[in-house]
């Protein structure tokens, strides 16, 4: 029976799928991000409906007082989950072509 040698450095189909694995691990990791921000934006949503509902019970908040900050503030967070998912969506296919250009120049 023939034993299987081992060398010491990464074969070429080894580093192809060690890259691989890396990218759907980023990916994964900016679903998770994206997904954190956004439920960040529904929790200001969920406390800006329940200072709506103290308003209309006590009578105490006046119209302009907490109402818009929360509205910015949700607006933020839905904004940064975008800003981050398109930042994502160009430099991840980017970045996956160039390494595939520097694997193939190398390998080839």
């Amino acid at each position: 029976m023939k034993k299987c040698v081992l060398g010491p450095t990464f074969t070429a189909l080894e580093v192809w799928l060690i890259d691989c694995v890396f990218f759907i691990f980023v990916t994964m990791v900016e679903y998770g991000v994206v997904l954190v921000v956004v439920e960040m934006g529904n929790d200001v949503m969920e406390t800006q409906n329940n200072v709506i509902e103290l308003k209309n019970e006590v009578n105490k908040l006046t119209e302009n007082h907490n109402g818009n900050a929360w509205i910015e503030l949700s607006t933020e967070t839905n904004g940064l989950a975008k800003k981050i998912d398109l930042i994502c969506l160009a430099m991840l296919p980017l970045s996956f072509f160039f390494f595939n250009v520097i694997y193939w120049m190398i390998f080839w």
